[in-house]
């Protein structure tokens, strides 16, 4: 006889739940991981817009980095909170602000943990104490700390309206004037490992405390405008929605299964008719006291009283 074994439905289902968190495990811890920078770039831009210093960095994360990925940054002990954090919609070209993230004192720095659904994000923060002034005489000792691997810096270096005497160490790869009617120093410092460090040292010399942004004259009509923050609509939103999908989906497959199961586990067993048969010639023999011929379903002789004697 064949013998069926049945999975109780609770089994299975505890079965099919960790079958579906060990399918999304490698997701989970990769993108726990941060990722590795295709590009940075970094723009110092000394009383823009307030007397201290405007930093901006705009990362481009590699190609193989999976999505949504974790952005880790050291930032300087000194800022007391972020400007801007968000990433770039390059269907729009608009930056979309995000709201979720981490930013935390670690030691003497402050980290940053964001998780980005696109391949470019673009962070602000401004500092007081990156900015020295003696007199007329200005002065930017700035510091990068590379948490994962970048595999090309560059930093840029605006230079305030009514500034003169520029100079670096290092000094710059490029100077160039642009659109703006700003003069802009650029920096390629190459690749950085996990813990490498990069330094720029900036004096220049300004006899007025006025900000960049209202002595800017007009763009140009044909001048490109820089992209726009917009609120965010939730990329953890969408990723927990995923989840939320996904759970349903296994749930209902699993109930349906288990229902299935219950069914079937409460249908009486049913006997094969050679089993029944077999049974019946087994049990239809004469009395062994009187010589009658027992019934079929009787358990003692109906006719003397003597028990069944089983064959």
């Amino acid at each position: 006889m064949r013998h069926v074994v049945l999975v109780r439905p609770s089994v299975l289902v505890v079965l099919t739940i960790l079958a579906w968190m060990g399918l999304s495990q490698p997701r989970l811890v990769a993108a726990q991981e941060p990722a590795p920078l295709a590009r940075l770039e970094i723009a110092l831009w000394p009383e823009y817009d307030r007397p201290a210093l405007l930093v901006i960095l705009r990362g481009t994360l590699a190609d193989e980095v999976p999505l949504p990925a974790r952005v880790q940054l050291d930032l300087p002990l000194d800022v007391p909170a972020l400007h801007a954090v968000a990433y770039l919609d390059e269907s729009r070209q608009t930056l979309v602000d995000l709201p979720d993230f981490q930013f935390d004192t670690d030691g003497d720095s402050r980290t940053l943990r964001l998780t980005t659904p696109a391949r470019q994000f673009h962070v602000e923060y401004y500092s007081d104490d990156l900015i020295k002034r003696q007199g007329a005489v200005r002065s930017i000792a700035y510091a990068f700390t590379a948490t994962v691997a970048v595999a090309d810096l560059l930093i840029e270096v605006q230079q305030p309206v009514g500034s003169s005497e520029f100079d670096s160490n290092p000094r710059p790869d490029a100077t160039e004037t642009r659109g703006d009617g700003l003069t802009y120093a650029s920096y390629r410092m190459g690749a950085l490992a996990g813990g490498d460090s990069r330094r720029l040292q900036v004096t220049y010399r300004r006899t007025t405390d006025a900000l960049t942004v209202p002595e800017m004259p007009s763009p140009a009509p044909s001048a490109p405008s820089p992209p726009v923050l917009e609120p965010s609509a939730g990329a953890a939103d969408n990723e927990r929605l995923l989840w939320i999908v996904g759970t349903l989906i296994v749930v209902a497959i699993v109930g349906g299964v288990a229902f299935s199961l219950g069914r079937r586990s409460l249908r009486p067993p049913t006997t094969s008719r050679r089993e029944r048969a077999t049974d019946d010639a087994a049990r239809a023999t004469h009395c062994h006291r009187c010589g009658t011929r027992l019934r079929a379903d009787g358990a003692f002789c109906h006719v003397c009283g003597t028990a069944r004697r089983e064959e």
